[in-house]
């Protein structure tokens, strides 16, 4: 059956469709980035994918690793997971990374 991934491809990004349960995700390296007006923390995974960060997900992450240091979080692992969020009033798919950390 024909796809529309064979005409346009999956992309460089992660999408909430590339995440069916939560899953380990390795981090290959992290850098940062320019993506449309904003400057981003982004981390390429072992599957190529790039994975921008918002502030929600920086700060698991930084709290996971304990430490704010992003140029020390390659080579580490850490579980992402679909989750909800509203975005312009509505609700929409979004992808979180799983706290390992008790509040």
């Amino acid at each position: 059956m024909p796809d529309i991934s064979e005409i346009y491809g999956s992309g460089s990004f992660l999408k909430t469709g590339d995440v069916k349960q939560e899953t380990q995700m390795n981090i290959k390296s992290v850098a940062v980035e320019k993506i449309r007006e904003n400057t981003k923390i982004v981390l390429t995974l072992d599957n190529g994918k790039k994975f921008p960060l918002n502030r929600t997900n920086v700060e698991r992450l930084a709290r996971n690793f304990g430490t704010t240091d992003y140029t020390k979080w390659a080579g580490k692992s850490f579980r992402l997971r679909k989750s909800e969020t509203t975005f312009q009033g509505q609700d929409v798919d979004c992808l979180r990374v799983v706290k390992e950390y008790d509040e």
